[in-house]
């Protein structure tokens, strides 16, 4: 235990005195600056992403599988183009039983990722 104390403080003093810790709380010349904070404009797909995020954890941490497909299901409904939102839909109707359900959310996942990965490789041309 004395040994990773003393380490401690040998690596603490060490970068104070090389500048890297500011002990003045005074700026260090080479830190980049934050001129300006930009606001960040929410969008449906936020607003999807966050209900699919709800899901997940739904899903995960809760096991409520309907409320977890409840919740991807509204995801859906707001922004119906990302195919990650499918494929876990698809996980969690498959905790159910509902392997109908689940092959046609993998059938669309698999839909969006192909359309999603040719839009991209047309926007690299």
């Amino acid at each position: 235990m004395k040994k990773t104390l003393y380490s401690f403080l040998f690596c603490v003093l060490c970068f104070s005195s090389c500048g890297l810790i500011d002990n003045n709380n005074e700026e260090i010349a080479d830190e980049p600056q934050i001129e300006e904070i930009v606001d960040y404009e929410r969008t449906n797909k936020d607003d999807a992403k966050d209900l699919a995020i709800e899901a997940k954890k739904e899903y995960e941490i809760n096991r409520n599988f309907e409320k977890a497909i409840e919740l991807f299901e509204k995801a859906i409904e707001i922004d119906s183009e990302e195919e990650w939102i499918y494929a876990d839909m698809a996980r969690t109707k498959m905790e159910i039983r509902d392997y109908n359900g689940a092959i046609e959310d993998l059938k669309k996942a698999m839909e969006l990722k192909e359309k999603n990965d040719l839009n991209n490789t047309e926007e690299e041309k």
